[in-house]
């Protein structure tokens, strides 16, 4: 799972790499003081294995959990907070309340912090929540098709070599507005250990009711709640039969 938030903060022009690096380092030490609340630590080498950056990735500091599953994205216009499987792959996912909650703790801080530093909260202009789910089509020992666990997808002359489908829908406020899209991609692929699996990315985004952390809190759960209301509608009842009985 990823939750993100894009704001304007009073050093959102600031474009001088010294400079960058002194408000970025000035947060990481603020991340450290606050432990208790945000129990995350700056990478050490070889910790991180994934992601290209192109250009000077100065501006974009990385903060893990002592667990290693959780990682913190920050930038200057940016927070990301990521959940993934790691090692053997057997983590449990913590459940989004959790996160969630984590989560708020981190804008806090940021908004503190912003506070201290010029007198102005961040402002957040968008918001973002996506799970990344990934269907294994070689299940249990038997074989399976993308058909037999999505209900858009068919195909009548045999499976492809690969595929990659992606569809929107308009996220709409009570009174009709538009307010973001619910974007689902759904790509063939392979996992660590060679097998076939479908990754399937859902990702709610788009703008909060106002610029505050409660507004904009209140944007990632209703995404959360449309994802998953999403996600049982687009897989198959034996899809759902299947985890009924792994769980």
């Amino acid at each position: 799972m990823r939750l993100l938030s894009g704001f304007n903060s009073p050093q959102s022009k600031v474009i001088n790499k010294s400079e960058q690096e002194k408000f970025g380092r000035s947060f990481a030490r603020i991340i450290r003081a606050s432990k208790n609340s945000c129990p995350f630590g700056l990478p050490q080498g070889g910790q991180i294995g994934f992601g290209i950056t192109i250009g000077t990735p100065h501006n974009r500091f990385w903060f893990i959990s002592p667990s290693g599953d959780e990682l913190i994205q920050f930038q200057q216009d940016r927070l990301l907070h990521n959940w993934r499987k790691i090692g053997t792959r057997t983590n449990e996912y913590p459940r989004f309340e959790k996160i969630i909650s984590t989560f708020e703790s981190e804008i806090r801080i940021i908004n503190d912090y912003l506070v201290n530093l010029s007198g102005m909260p961040a402002a957040i202009n968008q918001c973002e929540i996506s799970y990344i789910n990934q269907i294994p089509l070689e299940a249990k020992a038997r074989q399976t098709n993308a058909g037999d666990w999505l209900r858009f997808i068919q195909f009548p002359d045999g499976e492809p070599e690969d595929f990659s489908l992606v569809f929107r829908k308009t996220i709409r406020t009570p009174d009709g507005r538009p307010q973001g899209r619910l974007t689902t991609e759904a790509v063939l692929g392979t996992d660590v250990k060679g097998q076939k699996i479908i990754v399937l990315t859902l990702t709610a985004r788009g703008a909060p009711g106002d610029q505050s952390s409660d507004s904009a809190l209140e944007f990632l759960k209703l995404g959360r709640e449309i994802i998953v209301r999403s996600f049982a509608e687009i897989t198959t009842d034996s899809a759902h039969a299947f985890w009924e009985q792994v769980q």
